[in-house]
């Protein structure tokens, strides 16, 4: 059985992030703007009543909200930072019984290039079968590679859509193309 349940959800363009402790059957909202959110946790019980009724009814009923206290973003942007920190580091917090406060206004663009770093930075390297193309083509015979030099992923050059003798200083794959420029 799980010990935790951490649901991020998006609500009015806003993310929270719903986190449950299993065992001891409480429920609870991570909000970097601490509003109300009696709404959500009222749904996850009403959907664990019906999970119960299909399958576990050992989790249908019983849950107790809590009122947890996540940091306060001051800006009008970094809630889905505030909410992905949490399975990163205040997760931790969760699991070890910390304080969860531990985030604050000044972390989240150090956090988003920590995301960046670790989500789309670590491509698979030079000589495997794997290609991070949107639309990867399985290819035949020594594929050429082609590392984008903004996020690191490898692509063959046909899915890049680079000519395979072509040598080329700089490249940009399109999914930075589309983000950067």
């Amino acid at each position: 059985m799980y010990q935790h349940i951490l649901m991020p959800l998006c609500v009015n363009n806003h993310w929270v992030l719903l986190v449950a402790e299993v065992q001891k059957r409480t429920v609870g909202v991570l909000d970097s703007l601490n509003r109300d959110n009696t709404a959500i946790i009222n749904k996850f019980c009403e959907f664990m009543m019906h999970r119960g009724a299909v399958t576990d009814a050992d989790l249908a009923d019983g849950w107790v909200k809590v009122n947890l206290k996540s940091s306060a973003q001051k800006d009008g942007c970094s809630c889905g930072v505030f909410v992905l920190n949490v399975p990163f580091q205040n997760a931790e917090c969760v699991v070890n019984e910390k304080d969860p406060l531990r985030m604050r206004q000044v972390h989240p663009d150090n956090f988003r290039e920590y995301v960046r770093n670790r989500l789309i930075g670590e491509g698979v390297p030079c000589g495997t079968t794997k290609c991070d193309g949107l639309f990867s083509r399985k290819t035949r015979g020594p594929s050429n590679w082609i590392q984008c030099d903004i996020c690191h992923r490898w692509w063959h050059k046909v899915c890049g859509n680079v000519d395979r003798k072509l040598v080329i200083e700089e490249y940009f794959c399109v999914i930075c193309e589309a983000q950067y420029y």
